[in-house]
């Protein structure tokens, strides 16, 4: 099919401009919010994903701009973790979010095959948690973490249904002919698809892992229970058939829920502990880095639990600072061995 890329350029500048004025002139947007929704409704499924993720990022954009109309606060707005809502958002927010903004979102995981818009509906969620906060999602807890647990499991719509999503009808191993060893230009082009689509995989998966660590920032201990439900499909990422790459966005999840949740580290400390000793012995700067920041955060927040286990902590510490190249790296070892010496002295 023959595309116009300037006309869907300029469509998704009109769509962009539209949320850049929800976001920074919401007074002169609000009397025109029914006409600006209207228009915005009828072309969320439009066939460009391209237009498709613009209107989801233009649909927050405006939510945060009805909340600084109305709170008068310019950033972030002051929100407190945990449940129930210590301070809830204005009737308007919640109003525009949960007739607007929640139903077309969740159309789209269940319904878009694509996963460039995919991503970037998980973007807008995790931006929605960390601006907004609790108020915003407590009413919608429960069905996020199902489409999160969708993702995980490789059972979400654009998993299933999309370009490399599932296994192709009459898929086989070897031509019927046999294989000469070379590829034509379409098994070439094949080869690239599944290259972009593993790509892709990797993304839906890092922002898969910034939603469920901003949610247990806004929900704080009150997490636990969904953390339950989602940590046995988060923890198959560290197994070794998946590459480092997955072993180290599930680590700093890891590392994150619990620094948020901290009600979660006694029920699974044993378990993350023997993940983090496992796992400290490579020279991958990124995966040490995230790996002496959990051993941080369990210093800081596990009590008499780690005491117990000082001396491969800071066995792990010492390799991880002697192999690791990256300066970040290095640093977060610091940091932990800081940690682990506050918190026990003797």
């Amino acid at each position: 099919m023959d595309v116009d890329a300037n006309f869907i350029d300029e469509k998704a500048a009109a769509v962009h401009a539209l949320g850049n004025i929800g976001l920074f002139c919401s007074g002169l947007i609000l009397p025109r919010l029914t006409e600006v929704v209207k228009v915005l409704s009828e072309i969320g499924d439009y066939f460009h994903e391209n237009i498709r993720y613009h209107v989801c990022q233009t649909y927050l954009q405006i939510g945060v701009g009805i909340m600084r109309h109305f709170t008068g606060f310019d950033e972030k707005f002051p929100w407190e973790k945990g449940l129930p809502v210590k301070k809830a958002l204005p009737s308007q927010v919640n109003e525009y979010l949960d007739q607007v903004v929640f139903p077309h979102y969740f159309n789209i995981f269940e319904t878009d095959d694509n996963k460039e818009v995919i991503e970037k509906t998980l973007e807008c969620l995790r931006e929605m948690c960390e601006v907004l906060g609790p108020g915003a999602i407590a009413s919608h807890s429960d069905r996020l973490v199902e489409v999160l647990l969708a993702l995980l499991d490789k059972k979400a719509f654009c998993q299933t249904h999309g370009q490399g999503g599932g296994e192709k009808d009459g898929e086989m191993d070897e031509d019927e002919d046999g294989d000469d060893g070379f590829k034509d230009e379409d098994e070439e082009e094949d080869d690239d698809e599944d290259d972009e689509d593993l790509d892709h995989d990797e993304i839906i998966l890092g922002n898969t892992t910034d939603v469920i660590s901003e949610l247990a920032h806004a929900l704080g201990d009150q997490f636990l229970l969904y953390f339950t439900k989602i940590g046995p499909s988060l923890v198959r990422y560290l197994d070794d058939s998946h590459p480092r790459s997955d072993i180290v966005m599930v680590i700093g999840c890891l590392a994150e829920t619990f620094s948020a949740c901290t009600a979660a580290i006694p029920v699974y400390f044993k378990d993350f502990l023997h993940i983090l000793l496992k796992n400290a012995k490579t020279d991958d700067s990124s995966l040490n880095r995230n790996i002496a920041y959990a051993i941080g955060i369990l210093a800081q927040h596990s009590g008499v639990l780690l005491g117990q286990h000082l001396q491969p902590c800071l066995e792990a510490l010492s390799a991880m600072y002697a192999s690791s190249e990256e300066k970040e790296a290095k640093d977060n070892v610091i940091s932990a061995s800081c940690r682990v010496m506050q918190s026990y002295p003797t």
